[in-house]
């Protein structure tokens, strides 16, 4: 008797305007602590007189399709969480236009690109002078990813071409497919597709006693199908032209955040919590068809910190402060997430016996005519699929 079935691998790609998965479609390996995402049907209770008081059967309605994904924040997938929550991007570009160069003087942060394959980033961990000749690199950028490179005196961290990208609220986000597989001991498969997925919320928040960064959302959408389906045509591998893309285990963790407000790191903070909500919505048409809603933007969340009369008197005059989230990693690496203008509501101290008065209040940010109420910046490697070859930004 064969085993019981375990989750294989889980992949996502974006679809075109119309909700449609593209042709060539770029599939990524998506990672997750968690896949509470599934497929509900309505149902009802009928409760038949003549029936000599036995049982009837339930009527069943429409399904729904909703869940939360639990996710760590890594290198790979905050290009993808941003765009399926803020929207596309509003620029792209390298993340350098620096390039190697021989017998140079380079820095711990220095980030150049590769000259002679054209699809590797390297920044400097360790200073020195560069060789004569540049460092011989994997041809598949994925293969040397996060590897120390001596050269000369100079010790440096490949990666893939590092891209930035910077996103800001826009009024519609991209939906996507999400496809699960399953296997058992024998290697039977199991597919589940949910099409037409929207993010609906992303939680950006550190706590004293953060580890990684978890930003576990939430996710509506409208279709469903599986491949014990006689229609079922085939997984998202093996649609033609379809290109594979492995996501890798780079998080980013407390050591790599600072917390900012009024660009001043936050001290004597014990947590902050902001959470963006698209409040998207799902209702039922005829002929089993969805009509999907995405209203206003909604971002708020909490601050705890302590006790001050500087505080205190802000909160009561509700004065605004910008908040920004602000990661590094060696390897180039990056993300700022800033939230220009964030309002604090009057709080009286909490007094306890055990600890000093703290001072814990809701916060909520907001924009301007000019101003997006939240936005991002982030640089990470490019896409490159399971033959090496380079895409390019997500």
């Amino acid at each position: 008797m064969a085993g019981g079935f375990l989750t294989k691998r889980i992949l996502l790609t974006r679809e075109d305007a119309t909700g449609a998965i593209q042709s060539n479609p770029v599939c990524i390996e998506f990672l997750s602590e968690s896949f509470d995402y599934k497929q509900d049907q309505s149902s009802e209770e009928i409760n038949l007189l003549g029936a000599g008081g036995d049982a009837s059967p339930m009527a069943f309605g429409t399904s729904s399709y909703s869940g939360s994904i639990g996710l760590v924040a890594s290198t790979d997938n905050m290009p993808i969480i941003l765009t399926h929550i803020l929207g596309d991007r509003v620029t792209t570009a390298d993340a350098t236009v620096e390039i190697w160069e021989a017998s140079t003087a380079y820095i711990v942060g220095d980030t150049v690109n590769t000259v002679t394959d054209t699809n590797h980033s390297l920044t400097c961990v360790t200073a020195g002078t560069s060789d004569a000749t540049e460092p011989t690199l994997a041809v598949n950028p994925n293969d040397d990813r996060n590897a120390r490179i001596a050269d000369a005196t100079v010790t440096w961290v490949a990666m893939p071409k590092l891209v930035t990208d910077t996103y800001e609220r826009k009024q519609q986000m991209p939906s996507f497919t999400v496809e699960y597989e399953m296997e058992d001991a024998s290697g039977t498969p199991f597919f589940k597709r949910f099409s037409n997925v929207y993010m609906n919320t992303m939680p950006m928040g550190m706590t004293g006693g953060t580890i990684a960064l978890k930003v576990s959302g939430d996710f509506v959408g409208a279709v469903a199908s599986d491949s014990e389906e006689a229609d079922w045509s085939t997984p998202l591998s093996g649609i033609a032209g379809a290109q594979i893309v492995p996501n890798f285990k780079d998080f980013y963790s407390y050591e790599d955040c600072t917390v900012k407000v009024d660009t001043v790191d936050l001290c004597e903070v014990e947590s902050i919590n902001i959470d963006v909500s698209r409040n998207v919505t799902v209702d039922d048409a005829i002929n089993g068809c969805k009509i999907i809603n995405v209203g206003t933007a909604s971002v708020k969340g909490s601050l705890n910190r302590v006790f001050t009369i500087a505080d205190y008197n802000n909160f009561k005059a509700h004065t605004d402060f910008k908040t920004e989230f602000v990661f590094a990693k060696a390897n180039g690496c990056a993300m700022t997430v800033t939230y220009p203008f964030v309002k604090p509501k009057l709080a009286d101290p909490a007094q306890t016996i055990d600890k000093q008065a703290y001072l814990s209040t809701e916060i909520s940010a907001y924009g301007t005519a000019t101003t997006q109420s939240v936005s991002a910046t982030v640089t990470y490697p490019s896409l490159v699929d399971d033959a090496g070859t380079l895409i390019g930004a997500y």
